[in-house]
């Protein structure tokens, strides 16, 4: 009986596991001051005012925003009254 070595595995996928071993990319953490996020409200708002630029404000219908995001249009309504996204944000440009 064969008995792996104590740096293989045991599990029977010895010859993949040193293709891994040291082909991860070294991440270096980045400190707080270099990272600017916005938060996922913010996110969600920007998202949701791009989709209804797209749509020209339009919800509903095949080519409106609530299919768009794959969403019930009323379900779209509310989160976008939740989010403040109003037609007034997205009109100037349409």
């Amino acid at each position: 009986m064969m008995s792996a070595s104590p740096t293989e595995p045991r599990d029977g996928i010895s010859g993949v596991m040193p293709l891994f071993r040291n082909s991860l990319p070294v991440v270096q953490a980045a400190s707080p001051e270099q990272i600017k996020l916005e938060s996922f409200e913010m996110m969600q708002k920007h998202y949701f005012e791009a989709v209804l630029k797209a749509t020209k404000g339009k919800i509903s219908g095949a080519d409106g925003a609530a299919a768009l995001t794959d969403m019930h249009p009323n379900t779209l309504r509310s989160k976008l009254e939740k989010l403040g996204v109003t037609f007034k944000a997205v009109k100037p440009e349409l």
